[in-house]
């Protein structure tokens, strides 16, 4: 699998990501792959968005064609009622049926439980943690906040 079938394939399978036990989309359209979080576009997000970022392939040694494509999971949310930001973590003033008042945490949660079960995107594809650095606040936290969830995947380049 290349990257460019990898990415398409995952941006695939986090827009019909659905909340456990129900119908309800976590992300619906709001996923998109790009070079970086685009922050200049913040008064145009959706609560929450998935920003899937590119970081890189970096090839096997040993086996040309081969090797580790990085990439970081960045996802954004908010919570505007709550203005100590716990909303923003734990999760605070659900909207029936949506995604909006989730916390970042219970959007983690759901991601992981997905990724590191998923065989739909292939048979021969692991996804594998890296690591996941403490959630960033935007604006002063209105709250808004970022969490990055590093992470990288065995690929073929062909």
């Amino acid at each position: 699998m290349t990257p460019k079938q990898f990415y398409t394939r995952l941006r695939t399978a986090m827009k019909a990501l659905v909340w456990e036990g129900t119908s309800n989309l976590i992300f619906g359209n709001n996923v998109f792959v790009a070079p970086q979080f685009m922050v200049q576009q913040l008064p145009e997000m959706v609560c929450p968005s998935l920003f899937i970022v590119d970081k890189g392939f970096v090839a096997d040694e040993y086996h040309p064609g081969i090797g580790n494509l990085n990439f970081n999971f960045i996802i954004f949310v908010e919570n505007v009622s709550d203005r100590f930001g716990e909303g923003v973590i734990l999760g605070a003033n659900r909207t029936t049926n949506t995604s909006r008042g989730a916390g970042v945490l219970d959007i983690v949660d759901e991601v992981f439980s997905y990724l590191f079960t998923v065989t739909a995107l292939t048979s021969k594809v692991m996804v594998l943690e890296r690591s996941i650095p403490n959630a960033v606040t935007i604006k002063g936290n209105l709250p808004l906040v970022t969490q990055t969830i590093a992470l990288s995947v065995y690929v073929g380049l062909y």
